[in-house]
Formats: C-alpha cells, sequence, structure tokens
C-alpha cells in the first residue's frame, strides 16, 4: 500500500521498481505506476490480495482441488541449469540451490521467515565435509545465535542507524541482476538489496550483491563483490564490531571445545591474539575426518580501509571494514558516509579448502590477491 504526497492511497501487487517509478498491479485488472518523488510512505500488508469473500463462491470440492494444485507446485523445483557435472543451480522460491558434480555445496537464502537479511548456509567443501555450522543448528551446535549466525553472510550492526545484524531492520530480496549460471568450473549471480528501516516504510540503500564461485586446486573459491549506493539521500555506516562479512564455522572447526586455530597474516592466534588486530588475510580451520579444513579470508586491497577482525573462538568470524571501536557501544564513534549517488564498494575472497595436510597461508594469499586484483 503506497500513501502519496497528495493523501491518495493505492494499493496492488508490485510488478517492477525503478529509481524513477513504481508499476503496480491493481485488483480490478489495471495497472498504475507511481513515481518515486510522489511516495510519502509504503507498507506491506498482511492480508492477500485476493477478495475476502472469493472463498464463497467457490464450491468445498473446488476449493479443496485448488489447495491440492497449490501444494503440488510449491514442491517442484526451478532447474536453472540441468547439468550433472561441474556446478549447476535449481531455484525455489525462497532459495538458490548450488550443487558442484552433483553433490550439494550450499544454498542461498532469498527469504526466510525468522532470519531476514540473505546468506549462505549450510556451506560444504569439494569432497561434501560442511565447514559452516548447521542451519538452523543442532542440538550439539550450542545454542548461542540460532538464527543470525547463519553459514556466510554480510551484514552491519549499525547503518543509517538501523541494526541489520541482531534481525532489527530487514534486508529485502529485490530480484536476480544476473541470474544463476552455472559452467565446469565456475557458477555465479547477482542479486539487487534493498535495505528498509525498522518499520519497512523507508529505503536507506540498495545493494548489488555479485557471488561467483571458482574450482580450486585445494577445494573452492568464493568471490564476493557488494556496492551499496543511494540515488536519494545520503547515508553512513557505523563502526559496530558486527559488521563486515562473516562465517560461522562448523561445530567441530571452533578453537573452544574442537579441533580449530584461527590465524592471521602476522602468525597471530585464535580470539585472544587475532581479535581487534587488522589483518590483511586471517583464517579459520581445523581437522574433520583427518583432513584439514577451513575458510581463508582475504580482504581486497583497494577495498575503501583495511579489515580488522572480529574473532570468537566459538566459531565466529567477522572481516570488518570500518573503524575499530575505541570501547564496544551500538552507537557510532565515526560514520562512514556515503554521498548521494556515489557507490560504496566492498569485495572479498574466501577460501574454503578441504586438503590432507595444511595449506600455504603466504601462497594462497598472493593468488587470490591476484585474482581480487584482476577483477574477476
Amino acid at each position: 500500500m503506497f500513501t502519496k504526497k497528495s493523501g491518495d492511497v493505492v494499493a496492488g501487487i508490485v510488478l517492477a521498481e525503478t529509481g524513477q517509478s513504481v508499476k503496480l498491479a491493481l485488483a480490478n485488472g489495471t495497472v498504475a505506476r507511481i513515481a518515486q518523488r510522489d511516495i510519502q510512505s509504503r507498507q506491506t500488508l498482511k492480508t492477500s490480495a485476493m477478495p475476502p469473500t472469493f472463498g464463497a463462491i467457490l464450491q468445498p470440492q473446488q476449493v479443496a482441488d485448488l489447495i491440492a494444485y497449490l501444494q503440488n507446485q510449491k514442491t517442484k523445483p526451478q532447474t536453472v541449469t540441468p547439468k550433472t557435472t561441474g556446478f549447476a543451480f535449481t531455484q525455489q522460491k525462497d532459495r538458490v540451490t548450488l550443487r558442484l558434480d552433483g553433490r550439494k555445496i550450499t544454498e542461498y537464502l532469498l527469504d526466510h521467515p525468522q532470519l531476514t537479511r540473505r546468506a549462505f548456509i549450510n556451506v560444504h567443501t569439494h569432497t561434501g565435509i560442511q565447514v559452516t555450522r548447521n542451519y538452523p543448528p543442532m542440538p550439539n551446535d550450542g545454542g548461542d545465535h540460532p538464527v543470525m549466525h547463519p553459514g556466510i553472510w554480510m551484514s552491519f550492526g549499525h547503518l543509517d542507524g538501523q541494526d541489520y545484524w541482531r534481525l532489527k531492520a530487514k534486508v529485502l530480496h529485490d530480484g536476480f541482476v544476473d541470474k544463476p549460471k552455472a559452467g565446469k568450473g565456475r557458477a555465479s549471480f547477482a542479486v539487487r538489496n534493498r535495505y528498509l528501516t525498522s518499520d519497512g516504510n523507508s529505503e536507506i540503500c540498495r545493494e548489488i550483491n555479485r557471488i561467483e564461485f571458482r574450482r580450486h586446486e585445494i577445494g573452492l573459491l568464493l568471490l564476493w563483490d557488494s556496492t551499496f549506493q543511494n540515488d536519494k539521500r545520503d547515508f553512513y555506516f557505523g563502526d559496530q564490531e558486527e559488521s563486515g562479512l562473516a562465517i560461522r564455522v562448523a561445530t567441530p572447526l571452533n578453537v573452544q571445545g574442537g579441533t580449530g586455530t584461527i590465524i592471521n597474516d602476522r602468525g597471530e592466534k585464535n580470539g585472544a591474539g587475532t581479535w581487534g588486530r587488522l589483518m590483511r588475510w586471517i583464517d579459520y580451520s581445523g581437522k574433520i575426518n583427518k583432513r584439514q579444513i577451513g575458510l581463508m579470508i582475504v580482504p581486497a586491497a583497494d577495498n575503501p580501509r583495511p579489515c580488522w577482525s572480529h574473532s570468537r573462538d566459538y566459531g565466529v568470524l567477522v572481516a570488518n571494514p570500518f573503524p575499530k571501536q575505541p570501547k564496544e557501544r551500538r552507537e557510532p564513534y565515526v560514520k562512514t558516509w556515503v554521498k548521494k549517488g556515489q557507490p560504496f564498494r566492498i569485495r572479498y575472497a574466501v577460501l574454503i579448502h578441504d586438503t590432507i595436510k595444511a595449506i600455504d597461508h603466504a601462497k594462497e594469499f598472493r593468488d587470490l590477491q591476484r585474482i581480487l586484483a584482476e577483477g574477476w
């Protein structure tokens, strides 16, 4: 439902939206366009667009037939890439599933009733070993942050006064910029995300998030490219510690109670040694089934500023691209402003490694740095 600056109210289903206008399908079967400059506020209605008396028109058997038909359609995934070798995507309404050589690698959540931001969940290595915590967590995964810590995600504890990390405001999937595309050695897609205020009536900014997976000689490579922009006004990122690209490792890889170790480019280790420190790369890994399993994060050298690590022994690791607060608090000490119409871009490489022996971090860092510099 849109309330216009003139006071008029228009309700319908959003068919398309650009920076200039919103295209709506109205209940009477017509289509309306509303200029963005004329919109005072917008809200999502809790009731269906279907008339409330529609069920009275149908016979009981017709209602039962309709429900049975709709339930059957819901269970049929849309196959985007039907290949059985190499990468392949399958897509459903609320998620995109990625497979490699027929083995599920991860799922990307487009929508979720509790997790109101986008994320990769249940990430596996190329050999099928799970490298991020179960989502939702199992009893042996511990009870901390069962919804907020999915698998691999990007979020912000303070973005123009809104808290997306703690799910106080919603990030809305607004369609694919580039549809899922998969081949023998690579898979990619790009999405548009809208960062809404906590009441859902306003928009802080929009993100174009480009994702690419590649085969790698020691596992899988995830390339992450996010650009944030608002063409109507300035906005800012706060310096809250829970901000940036984040991972929650599989419980067996935890430093605390598992086989894991956190290490950065200076050789500092675990939460006590790495938390709050600037880093060029950081790795969280350990042993599962006699194999060395982990995730190595490399921020791009051309990011607006170097990253520091919010790293915890219970399994979370965040590469934070904003200043570190002198003392933790929700309100920012430093605001990173983004001017109206200007892009703010941050990029990362994540190496999902799975080997018999420990990896050569220095070598992998040089290779990943080169890939990021090429712009992929």
